[in-house]
């Protein structure tokens, strides 16, 4: 019987050649200006250099360039990132390619013994130095508000989360830390504030190695990185919002909160079922009172892309509304926001957990977030008998629906509306039901106080 031994380095090779496009390219600034992003599919595109060979360059699907030197020793394959491209040059990037080539033959031959790395040169960067590092550069790249206030989150979590918990390793090199020390803080900060904040913050330190890596600012060729191999907690999706029988007691708590504003932000939260960030920053310059329509500008759709551009308003919202320009006027407020904020740098309220945990507590219910009164609209109008695409619609959901050309009339939109508005009518009725006109009215009259 003949037994074929498969050499080890030709399927290396193979494997490799898969992965690899061996487009080769002159390296320069031109040309690094026109590179297109990578094909649909295709995590990282690869370029080689024409001048120096084992000098390549990758761009990812952000756009991302990074320079990273190849090859083969003995056999092996030897990989090293140099730095992201425009923050390392292309002649400082051949140049340290060439460098490093030259020591890794060198030693291979035995012309040179591999040169002792300090101790304190490898510990160039402390974690809490790659945290900020990480963050920092990422809100510099990613200035649109979607992805600000998601690493905004990601920094309240290590600010809150990985500082208060695990300061031991403020001033302890990055390379010195290690998988064991991660689980032990991935453990402490899911015991004192769950396993969804455990695990977020493991994420983000396991983010933020990686770009440093990538990014080239640690030292040791041999660093691995000791986030990568820690199991994250399981955590369960959520599915809660208001039940039937809790939303008089929601109702009536809510029309005795003393805060006017949050009180109105509820309920509009409500009455239209959008998200959060939209409600919080709704302006009175994208909303017509007379149509009783509300313009969504597209900066501030933060979360989906189907989310309506156009949201018809019932009744009682148009009283919110009314309501609350009376009482700006009353009170000699001038403000572009509906839900201003007079202590806030954005002008417009940010965060209104504490008022709805005045309003669950009121009410006796827990473990109702802001988002769940959203989930509560699309339950109700479910409820209420309105189809699922109607609902989607609303809401932003994706729908199986075909899609309808760019290019449609205004008596079409007009229709469109008109089904919109009554759905969302049929849900605030079936939200109501067993609620008084009389609470109804102390929350839609309410005035600041």
């Amino acid at each position: 019987m003949n037994i074929i031994k498969i050499n080890q380095n030709i399927r290396n090779t193979v494997n490799d050649k898969k992965n690899k496009d061996n487009t080769k390219i002159n390296f320069s600034k031109a040309t690094f200006d026109n590179l297109p992003l990578p094909p649909q599919g295709m995590k990282k595109k690869y370029y080689k250099d024409e001048k120096v060979k084992g000098l390549w360059l990758y761009v990812t699907e952000s756009g991302t360039k990074c320079f990273q030197v190849r090859k083969r020793v003995s056999g092996l394959l030897r990989t090293r990132v140099i730095g992201e491209y425009p923050y390392i040059s292309v002649p400082n990037a051949r140049t340290k390619a060439f460098e490093i080539i030259s020591d890794w033959v060198n030693i291979d031959a035995g012309i040179k013994a591999a040169p002792v790395v300090k101790q304190e040169e490898m510990s160039e960067l402390t974690l809490f130095q790659v945290l900020e590092l990480y963050t920092e550069k990422h809100i510099e790249r990613n200035a649109d508000e979607k992805n600000v206030k998601k690493i905004q989150r990601s920094k309240s979590i290590y600010e809150h989360n990985i500082k208060k918990h695990y300061s031991k390793l403020a001033n302890v090199g990055i390379d010195k830390i290690t998988n064991l020390d991660l689980t032990e803080l991935h453990q402490t900060i899911a015991k004192h504030h769950g396993k969804h904040q455990g695990n977020r913050a493991i994420q983000y330190i396991r983010a933020a190695i990686n770009k440093c890596e990538e990014w080239g600012q640690l030292k040791n060729v041999y660093f691995k990185n000791p986030a990568s191999r820690i199991k994250l907690y399981h955590e369960e999706s959520r599915a809660r919002y208001i039940e039937p029988e809790e939303l008089p007691r929601f109702f009536k708590a809510l029309s005795v909160e003393e805060n006017c504003t949050m009180k109105h932000f509820v309920f509009m939260a409500l009455l239209t079922g959008q998200r959060r960030e939209k409600i919080l920053s709704m302006r009175w310059k994208d909303l017509d009172l007379n149509k009783r329509i509300w313009q969504i500008p597209q900066n501030i759709e933060v979360t989906n892309k189907n989310a309506p551009k156009t949201l018809p308003l019932i009744d009682e919202a148009v009283r919110v509304l009314n309501n609350r320009k009376k009482l700006q006027v009353v009170n000699d407020i001038l403000t572009e926001y509906v839900f201003h904020s007079q202590n806030s740098h954005s002008g417009h309220i940010q965060e209104p957990k504490k008022a709805l945990r005045r309003i669950l507590e009121l009410a006796s219910m827990e473990h109702i977030r802001t988002h769940d009164l959203r989930r509560t609209f699309g339950t109700s109008a479910y409820n209420a008998g309105v189809s699922k695409d109607n609902i989607s619609q609303i809401l932003g959901h994706k729908s199986e629906e075909v899609s309808k050309p760019k290019s449609v009339s205004w008596i079409y939109i007009k229709v469109e509306l008109d089904t919109m508005k009554l759905s969302i009518q049929k849900a605030f009725e079936y939200m109501v039901k067993n609620v008084s006109q009389e609470i109804i009215d102390k929350i839609i009259n309410a005035t600041m106080e």
